[in-house]
């Protein structure tokens, strides 16, 4: 602990090491004008302080443990208690907003980690799919924001549509956790490339009930499944899935939904691509110990 010597002048540096602050800071005080030395030698330009600047220095630095800029600590404490009440107010607010915001980040790169992260994910990723990897599994229904409409299927009407979305979500405020998914909503073998009924969409978090463009997802029983590599050679993994059901006595109900898990946001190698099929079903014939509610 550094002790206060009793004397008329503090150096730039005694200062910086009585309030814990660098020799910088005082520099960046003085230029903003929030904290003048009381002396500057003419012929050194060395800066010097008094002990009652010190508490100055206090006061700065508890300020700037609040958030405040040095532009509102100059009057923080100039105009009344009630001013004051006001703006740490206001700082709160802006706080809370930081700590959702924060949250949202969290929750977005938690939901990477958790994509990435998954041995079943690695493996699969450099090994072709078989039909034994598909399964029969509950969607969790939640709230997806979303654009649907009709236009011709193509790469550079898809990159559009998700233009569209992020344009939305952005001027909405609304906060995207998870993957981007398409659902195809034309039935598969009547597919008009042409005229295609698309909805691209993706989950959101908060209370959104306010929104038009938000709905439920989820809450069906579908046969899912990874599907590796380039979107062009999607259909064959759809032609296994569907033979997958058959052979399982199940029955596709549509509409299909492809979730993006690794796309070109994470890898510029389109062999590296993951992306998972969703099929919606039902049982056909009730098969013993498969209980599904649709």
């Amino acid at each position: 602990m550094v002790k206060i010597k009793s004397k008329q002048k503090l150096s730039i540096g005694e200062m910086a090491k009585l309030c814990n602050v660098s020799i910088k800071a005082l520099r960046h005080y003085d230029t903003k004008g929030l904290l003048k030395p009381s002396y500057i030698d003419p012929l050194t330009n060395y800066r010097y302080y008094t002990e009652q600047q010190i508490l100055a220095v206090m006061i700065i630095k508890e300020y700037k443990s609040l958030n405040f800029t040095l532009e509102e600590i100059k009057t923080a404490n100039q105009d009344g208690v009630q001013a004051l009440l006001d703006r740490l107010k206001y700082k709160l607010m802006e706080t809370n907003k930081q700590i959702t915001e924060l949250t949202y980040v969290r929750d977005r790169i938690s939901e990477y980690v958790k994509a990435f992260g998954a041995d079943s994910l690695h493996q699969q990723a450099n090994v072709k799919s078989t039909d034994s990897d598909f399964s029969l599994k509950k969607i969790p229904e939640h709230d997806v924001v979303f654009i649907r409409y009709k236009s011709k299927h193509n790469p550079s009407m898809m990159l559009e549509r998700y233009r569209q979305l992020s344009e939305l979500m952005d001027s909405s405020g609304i906060y995207k956790i998870g993957p981007l998914m398409a659902v195809f909503h034309d039935d598969y073998k009547t597919f008009d490339y042409n005229n295609a009924d698309i909805e691209v969409c993706c989950a959101v978090i908060g209370n959104n009930e306010q929104y038009s463009y938000i709905r439920k997802f989820g809450g069906y029983w579908a046969v899912t499944g990874l599907h590796n590599g380039p979107y062009d050679s999607l259909i064959d993994t759809y032609r296994r899935a569907i033979n997958w059901i058959e052979d399982n006595n199940l029955l596709y109900l549509g509409p299909a939904v492809e979730r993006y898990i690794i796309d070109a946001v994470s890898t510029r190698d389109i062999s590296k691509y993951v992306t998972e099929v969703i099929l919606p079903v039902k049982e056909l014939d009730s098969p013993a110990g498969l209980d599904i509610t649709v």
